[in-house]
C-alpha cells in the first residue's frame, strides 16, 4: 500500500490546491474538471468509489483531483462524523466536492458552497442499505434512530448526484425517494482495482507446517447474522473433516459484546481459529498481505439471502481473493452470483452436499485450484480493472 500512501500525499488539497491549480485551465487553455473529495476513510467503501477513482481520474487529460484528508478506521467509533474542513479557495476551484457516507446532516455545509460557488455539484456515498439493516447488525441502534434517517434521506435529496456500488440498492433508493417534484439522481459506481498500487509490494507468504486445508472467511460484526445463519454449516464441516479442514475468521470472532451473543457457539475452539483484520497504518503490512500470509486455500463468501445483502453487498471479497490467488466459493445470492461460473472462476453452491463436493474436489485436484485462480484473475483483468471504457464511464460519473 505504500504506492497509494504516497500518491495520497500528492493529491492532498492543502498541497494541491494552491494559488497555482486554482486556475481551471490547463496549459492549452481549455477547461478543466476539477473533482474535490472530503475525508475518504481507508475501508473498503471509500477505497473503490473515492479513493481509487481519484487516483485514475487524476491520470485523465484536463481533469484536476484533490482529497481534502485521508482518515483512518477508528474501529472504537461506530461511524463517526466525518471531518468537514473545506476552505473558500477549495470550494471556488471544485467542480464537483464528493462527501462520503455519514450520519451528519450536511444541508449547512451544501448551502455554504452553493453561496460560494452557486455552478460547483454536490456528489454524497451511500455504503449499504440502511432501510433494511438487520438488528444483528452493528450499526442497527445508530441508523433505527429516526433523526438520523431524516439526515441522511436530507444528504441524498439535496445532493446532484447519489453515488452506490449496488444496482438493486440504486433501485431501491430510487423507488423509496423519487417523487412527483423530485426526480433522483444516482450512479452506481463500478469496483474496479489497480494492481499497480494495490498488488506491486506483495511478497510470497511462508508455507505453513500444517496439512489442514484451510477456508478463509473475511467478516466484521456486520456479518454476525450471516455467520449465525450458517452456524450449523460450520459444525458440520467440522464433524466431517476433523483436523484436515481449518476454517479461519479474518476479523471477527463472532462475538458481540453489547449483546453477549456469539454466531459461533459450540464450534470456536474445534479447528477455528480467528485473526484480526489489518488496519490502514504505515507501521502494518496492508490487508492484501495478510490474506497472503494466512495461506489460504479457499475464500468462502458467507452470505444469507435478504433484502439488505442483496441491496448491500458488493465484489470487494471476490477482488480481495482474487488478487491473492485464492478461489471463492459463495452461496448462490446476489451478486456473486452474477460474475462467478461455477467451477471456472469461483465455485457457487446451493446445499451443504455442494459445499463438500467443493472441498473434496480441491484438496484431491491442486490444479483445480490453479485453473480457477488463472480464470478469476482474468475476469477481475477484463471486468474490475481500468481501461479506456472504465475511465469514460468513470468520467461520466463524476462529472
Amino acid at each position: 500500500m505504500e504506492a497509494i500512501k504516497q500518491k495520497f500525499n500528492q493529491l492532498l488539497a492543502p498541497n494541491y490546491v494552491s494559488s497555482q491549480t486554482l486556475f481551471k485551465f490547463n496549459k492549452d487553455g481549455g477547461k478543466t474538471q476539477n473533482v474535490l473529495f472530503v475525508s475518504p476513510t481507508l475501508n473498503s467503501y471509500d477505497l473503490y468509489k473515492m479513493i481509487l477513482p481519484a487516483m485514475m481520474l487524476e491520470h485523465l487529460e484536463n481533469w484536476k483531483i484533490a482529497l481534502t484528508s485521508i482518515e483512518l478506521p477508528n474501529t472504537k467509533v461506530d461511524f463517526e462524523d466525518i471531518n468537514i474542513a473545506i476552505t473558500p479557495k477549495q470550494i471556488l476551484w471544485a467542480d464537483v466536492i464528493v462527501f462520503p457516507f455519514t450520519k451528519q446532516d450536511l444541508l449547512l455545509v451544501y448551502n455554504q458552497i452553493g453561496a460560494i460557488n452557486p455552478n460547483c455539484k454536490i456528489m454524497y456515498c451511500v455504503d449499504f442499505n440502511f432501510y433494511e439493516i438487520s438488528q444483528y447488525h452493528s450499526q442497527y441502534k445508530l441508523f433505527n434512530n429516526s433523526s438520523v434517517k431524516l439526515h441522511l434521506v436530507s444528504n441524498m435529496r439535496n445532493a446532484n448526484k447519489v453515488l452506490v456500488s449496488n444496482y438493486n440498492l440504486a433501485h431501491y433508493l430510487k423507488e423509496k425517494l423519487n417523487t412527483d417534484l423530485h426526480q433522483f439522481n444516482i450512479s452506481v459506481v463500478p469496483q474496479l482495482f489497480v494492481s499497480a498500487y494495490m498488488t506491486e509490494s506483495l511478497k510470497a507468504p511462508e508455507k505453513t507446517k500444517s496439512d489442514a486445508f484451510r477456508i478463509g472467511i473475511i467478516c466484521s460484526e456486520n456479518d454476525y447474522e450471516d455467520l449465525n445463519a450458517n452456524k450449523k454449516m460450520f459444525e458440520d464441516i467440522n464433524k466431517k473433516y476433523g483436523d484436515k479442514v481449518k476454517l479461519i475468521f479474518i476479523g471477527f470472532d463472532g462475538r458481540l459484546p453489547h449483546k453477549n451473543k456469539y454466531a459461533l457457539d459450540k464450534i470456536r475452539h474445534t479447528h477455528i481459529a480467528h485473526t484480526p483484520m489489518v488496519d490502514f497504518t504505515p507501521k502494518n503490512n496492508h490487508f492484501l498481505q495478510k490474506l497472503l500470509d494466512l495461506n489460504i486455500d479457499l475464500g468462502w463468501v458467507v452470505q444469507k439471502e435478504s433484502k439488505y445483502n442483496e441491496s448491500s453487498a458488493n465484489y470487494n471479497k471476490y477482488l480481495d481473493f482474487a488478487m491473492c490467488n485464492i478461489p471463492i466459493m459463495s452461496s448462490k445470492a446476489y451478486p456473486y452470483n452474477r460474475i462467478i461460473k461455477n467451477g471456472i472462476s469461483g465455485f457457487v453452491y446451493e446445499k451443504k452436499a455442494d459445499i463438500v463436493a467443493i472441498i473434496d474436489s480441491l484438496i484431491k485436484d491442486v490444479k483445480l485450484k490453479e485453473d480457477v485462480v488463472i480464470n478469476s484473475i482474468d475476469m477481475i483483468n477484463n471486468n474490475f480493472s481500468y481501461n479506456q471504457k472504465k475511465y469514460e464511464q468513470m468520467a461520466k460519473i463524476y462529472s
